[in-house]
């Protein structure tokens, strides 16, 4: 990657910090222990990383910061090996390619810039949004790239590799379905609305308030994230088929992460009622719910659930909570079976890369931490 040869950043460069942190993990005896130092990457920005992500290989990191910058490391050493700079505002939001040879960066001011990653240099920039730009995401064929501002309430289309505004539609939040044909936006009303991509004709409009989480594998169902409940969609003939949560809406509760396995048989759900419950999404039925880190590392109260991923390799379901704390559950009992706390800070997403081998998140200020999930 070329990277290596010219952008060396001159703030926290080969700054690397090795710590024993307080992981609690549980033995086949039921005691604890603590697992081997954790490889902490001081990031190097000068104010809080606004988005983390993993390249598809797994390969790489990117973390984007009010700093401005955008910075890639090496995921299995914790090396920086460059630093994208240019943006006149901070970076909100940052995703690769499906390809991994391009990075787009969204910037507070309003616009989106596409880097070839190979080279480390910008390809194009995009002008078009009103307000700041904070999602960003290429859809799957690496054909299109969708910008998103939620102050703006518009979801903008961008051709790759040219950067031509293709279309852009009203709404607030947005997922494209896994083959590229399907883009459901969460409307400026609140309603679904799903368009085809390329024509950018409507297919379907579902009457459900809330967030687009996501798709099924096929694309034939949407999963949308109401105040206090899923609600499953199929697609096709625009009909509910399962409402997964509270039946009864709680005022005081909102759902703040949903993740789903990769059958799609399986849902987790959490947010504001300090717990995570797992649901059978065919039978529409709850399997568990976890309200004290209960199993072998007990005795420890869940707060706020920020963030939910399934362990694409050790079929564990990783939890990010506003205690500080990441929870490695098991999906089949609901135990918790480690227990990352060490932070001083309310943590952010918890994303884990696409071969399972790396769990990364930002962490105190602006430093991010990964942890060697196959160690």
């Amino acid at each position: 990657m070329a990277f290596k040869t010219y952008l060396i950043s001159v703030v926290g460069v080969l700054i690397i910090q090795w710590s024993v942190n307080p992981l609690i993990a549980a033995g086949t005896d039921g005691r604890t222990s603590v697992t081997p130092p954790t490889l902490v990457v001081q990031s190097g920005h000068n104010f809080a990383i606004q988005s983390i992500v993993f390249s598809p290989d797994g390969r790489w990191l990117a973390t984007a910061g009010w700093d401005g910058n955008v910075k890639v490391w090496d995921a299995s050493a914790g090396l920086e090996v460059g630093t994208l700079t240019g943006h006149s505002g901070a970076v909100s939001a940052v995703a690769f390619s499906p390809d991994n040879h391009l990075l787009a960066s969204a910037n507070a001011n309003h616009t989106v810039t596409v880097w070839n990653f190979d080279t480390g240099k910008q390809k194009v920039e995009m002008h078009g949004h009103t307000e700041v730009v904070d999602s960003v995401a290429f859809t799957s064929d690496g054909q299109w790239l969708i910008s998103g501002s939620q102050l703006e309430s518009q979801i903008r289309i961008w051709s790759i590799p040219s950067g031509t505004e293709s279309h852009s539609v009203k709404g607030r939040s947005f997922v494209a379905s896994p083959d590229a044909t399907l883009l459901a936006v969460e409307s400026a009303e609140g309603f679904i609305e799903v368009y085809e991509v390329g024509t950018w004709r409507t297919t379907a409009h579902l009457m459900t308030k809330g967030r687009p989480v996501s798709f099924s594998p096929n694309g034939h169902e949407l999963a949308i994230a109401e105040k206090d409940s899923v609600h499953v969609w199929n697609i096709q003939n625009a009909v509910e088929i399962a409402k997964i949560g509270r039946f009864d809406p709680d005022p005081n509760q909102s759902t703040l992460a949903v993740a789903f396995d990769e059958s799609w048989q399986l849902m987790a759900s959490g947010g504001t009622d300090n717990a995570v419950t797992l649901w059978d999404v065919k039978n529409n039925r709850q399997l568990w719910k976890n309200e004290g880190y209960n199993g072998p590392v007990a005795g420890v109260p869940v707060h706020v659930v920020s963030s939910l991923s399934f362990h694409p390799k050790q079929k564990l379901l990783v939890s990010g909570n506003w205690d500080n704390t990441v929870a490695y559950l098991d999906p089949v009992t609901g135990r918790t079976v480690r227990l990352i706390k060490h932070h001083t800070e309310r943590l952010g997403d918890v994303v884990v890369s696409p071969d399972g081998h790396w769990l990364a998140y930002p962490g105190e200020n602006d430093q991010a931490t990964l942890w060697d999930l196959a160690s």
